[in-house]
């Protein structure tokens, strides 16, 4: 107990203030308690909202750069169709595993027609 703190029930006691006194410090300790829930609380919720944020930015990152890589694999598709179409019937081209994927498929799409 500070020498404040001795003085100040020293002038209660005197005065026939004890009770008074002791419901006035339970009142500060209460307060001091709840002052520091109150931060507590504000603390936590800007951690929670400072988290929450950059979750939110990490999944929109994310979705960002799959948006773009299945832009980049249409592109390529598209690439290979072309080269595909244009350089078919060049002698020095090997599209041996395309012609028999192409060749497979028009079997499947075939035997599920006549389903």
């Amino acid at each position: 107990m500070s020498l404040k703190d001795k003085l100040n029930r020293y002038m209660c006691e005197k005065a026939g203030m004890a009770a008074l006194l002791s419901s006035s410090r339970e009142r500060i300790m209460d307060n001091n308690i709840f002052d520091i829930i109150q931060d507590t609380v504000i603390i936590a919720g800007k951690e929670v909202e400072s988290t929450a944020k950059r979750l939110s930015d990490k999944a929109k990152l994310a979705y960002e750069i799959r948006t773009r890589e299945s832009y980049l694999n249409e592109l390529y598709k598209e690439l290979g169709k072309e080269y595909y179409t244009t350089h078919r019937d060049d002698e020095d081209e090997d599209f041996e595993e395309i012609e028999t994927l192409l060749k497979e498929l028009k079997d499947l799409r075939g035997r599920q027609q006549s389903l």
